[in-house]
């Protein structure tokens, strides 16, 4: 099932058309941090429910995830209901990884 920002569904026949219309106007992106090593963390809206079954409260249609040059952080990711979810899980994640790194961020 396909979700707006805010959680609500999006019903109906032209539910794949509101979907595409987000995505064409580039209202997926909640934020992203550069790291001066290369390494960047992505937080973005999904608007597919991605627990996959896993019987969440809420559907997980935001993500947050980490690409690096080396491969180093690839593949660390968090998923949230929430927008502010989203924003505060994008924050946790730069602190992680500027710790894990030793580096800073990009400006």
């Amino acid at each position: 099932m396909y979700y707006r920002r805010d959680g609500s569904p999006i019903e109906g026949e032209n539910a794949v058309l509101e979907m595409a219309k987000i995505f064409n106007n580039g209202d997926e992106r909640v934020d992203l941090t550069r790291f001066e090593d290369g390494t960047v963390v992505s937080t973005v809206f999904l608007c597919l429910d991605h627990s996959h079954g896993l019987k969440e409260e809420k559907p997980l249609i935001f993500e947050t995830m980490v690409f690096s040059e080396n491969g180093d952080a690839d593949g660390d990711m968090s998923r949230y209901s929430t927008e502010e979810g989203a924003k505060e899980g994008h924050k946790q994640m730069v602190e992680k990884w500027l710790k894990k790194l030793k580096t800073t961020v990009k400006v």
